[in-house]
């Protein structure tokens, strides 16, 4: 991607990115862009740079875990740490766009893989697999034409259809079908984007259906290279953090399929970014061990973090890093209109 989507700020503050992609999106103005503004993991063609302060105040860390999401037991793995003011890697080579990985809903592909869609049409191998669903029951409730094949590999690929809420509306009323955008489906905009997708993978040389999901335009998040990315929240068994807070209670969770291990020592020391603004944590995990993982829920982790200052009225921001929506990248594919 030629086009640079970042944010700087003058002075001795932190520049504030999201991916440098290797393709350009659809948009010159990236759906991602307000988020990116505060993220400060960039992806530089495909190296990463890590920024853990850029003359922000240092921040302690106490990790500790728990057996699973309900257990009370709580087991010191490290001691408190001080993060480093600002770590850097060496951006001296330059990767393939086809090694950029994001994660959208939950699939994996490679970014350089949303510059050649295919109408569903051309491929009536996955056509076939494709309309079998659509005449299920479920399949029912997703939207019947407009589907565009996006492919992963020799061996899979990720069947996409987007539409605006009222084009949505729409559709429904015609079949007679009732939809709710109060149940995870969409906010109630009219000119939101809504996204289902279907994964078809070919196994003992036949295409078989895997999944399906819908929702709104899907996030493409970036896939940090040899790490497990790892999601945060804070632990509601804590009282809700206040402007004056210096601790923060989180449970953390592994996003990878992981047969449902405990992260233990493999939750690598988060990096936690203050400024006057905003406080940064992003999470990684070495991953476990083997080649093949189930995929039940993964046990969450409580992470304690000391800040360097009260919190205030600074915003508490996920790090991981964005590389916009999907409809950045092929929105021009669909009529959204």
């Amino acid at each position: 991607m030629a086009e640079s989507m970042s944010s700087s700020r003058i002075g001795n503050q932190c520049a504030r990115a999201i991916v440098k992609p290797s393709m350009k999106p659809d948009r010159t103005s990236v759906h991602g862009t307000t988020v990116g503004v505060r993220i400060l993991i960039a992806v530089a063609s495909g190296v990463w740079l890590i920024a853990a302060g850029c003359g922000a105040d240092t921040t302690s860390v106490d990790t500790k875990v728990a057996a699973d999401a309900d257990s009370e037991e709580q087991i010191t793995t490290s001691p408190t740490s001080t993060l480093a003011s600002t770590t850097t890697a060496s951006t001296t080579t330059t990767a393939d766009p086809s090694e950029e990985l994001v994660v959208c809903s939950g699939t994996e592909l490679p970014l350089s893989a949303l510059q050649d869609l295919e109408p569903l049409e051309a491929r009536p191998e996955i056509e076939e697999v494709v309309n079998e669903f659509l005449e299920s029951d479920e399949g029912d409730f997703r939207p019947q034409a407009g589907w565009q094949v996006v492919t992963i590999s020799d061996s899979e690929v990720y069947v996409i259809v987007l539409q605006t809420e009222q084009q949505v509306l729409e559709d429904a009323e015609a079949r007679d079908l009732e939809v709710s955008f109060d149940q995870g489906f969409g906010d109630g905009i009219d000119d939101s984007i809504q996204f289902s997708a279907q994964s078809v993978k070919l196994s003992d040389e036949t295409w078989r259906w895997v999944g399906s999901v819908s929702g709104e335009d899907c996030e493409l998040e970036v896939v940090p290279p040899d790490v497990n990315r790892v999601k945060w929240v804070l632990d509601p068994s804590f009282p809700a953090p206040t402007a004056d807070s210096t601790t923060l209670n989180l449970l953390a969770t592994e996003r990878e399929c992981a047969s449902g291990q405990p992260m233990d020592d493999r939750l690598l020391p988060p990096t936690v970014v203050e400024d006057d603004e905003a406080v940064l944590i992003t999470m990684t995990a070495t991953p476990p061990s083997g080649d093949a993982f189930t995929c039940p829920y993964n046990p969450a982790q409580l992470v304690a973090i000391t800040l360097a200052s009260p919190l205030g009225d600074r915003e508490l921001l996920d790090g991981s890093t964005t590389a916009g929506r999907i409809s950045d990248y092929v929105g021009q594919a669909f009529d959204l209109s």
